[in-house]
């Protein structure tokens, strides 16, 4: 609040800062080179992806190359189909492949409810042809809690929050590290045999998924 010199006297190691900095350096390459790695892993998987059907229904195959151009070229588009035309392939393998070619995930909206089965089936569908696609559903909260009142507060719930070290770094479940699709299940059971909070869970592997799903 003034322009008073203030001199403060500090105990420190030169060394014991060198190597921490030295150390946080290293994280931030390999992280970089991390992401680069995943941006080019989605362009590879963007490549395989190709309609999991033998055949396209009447007016499917146009559909999609319209949709597929319009989230090229950024603009937007609208259209509706009967039921039984296969509205979700029709604008998920478009999505896919606009976003994944560059190097990004896609965030799925579906209606609450039923509105995930039909998704569920046909990304099992591409990941017949494109097995290394991976993919979360996320949850409400209260799916997801495993505490018997549902509470979120630290002192009231057993089950530990993901922390991360000083540089960042998350210590993850090896149980979830090779499942392709996640689900409330996958993210309740492995919450409750690592004793880990699966809304804390969900949330950390949203960020490294192809595809995520929600409400």
């Amino acid at each position: 609040t003034d322009d008073a010199e203030k001199t403060l006297d500090l105990d420190f190691d030169v060394r014991e800062i060198e190597g921490w900095l030295n150390e946080y350096i290293d994280l931030k390459i390999h992280e970089k080179a991390k992401n680069t790695a995943l941006s080019a892993h989605r362009c590879e998987l963007a490549s395989t992806l190709t309609m999991p059907y033998p055949t396209y229904r009447n007016g499917q195959k146009d559909t999609i190359d319209l949709t597929y151009e319009s989230f090229c070229s950024g603009k937007d588009v609208i259209w509706e189909a009967s039921p039984g035309f296969g509205k979700t392939i029709t604008m998920l393998l478009p999505a896919l492949k606009a976003a994944l070619g560059r190097g990004k995930p896609v965030f799925f909206a579906t209606a609450k409810g039923g509105g995930r089965q039909p998704v569920l089936s046909t990304i099992e569908a591409i990941q017949k042809y494109c097995p290394e696609l991976s993919v979360i559903f996320l949850s409400a909260r209260s799916e997801l809690c495993l505490h018997k009142y549902g509470s979120c507060r630290e002192n009231e719930c057993s089950f530990e929050k993901l922390e991360p070290d000083e540089f960042g770094r998350f210590d993850t479940p090896s149980e979830l590290d090779n499942c392709k699709i996640i689900t409330r299940r996958e993210l309740r059971d492995v919450g409750e045999i690592e004793n880990l909070c699966p809304v804390d869970l969900s949330f950390l592997y949203a960020e490294r998924s192809d595809i995520v799903i929600g409400d």
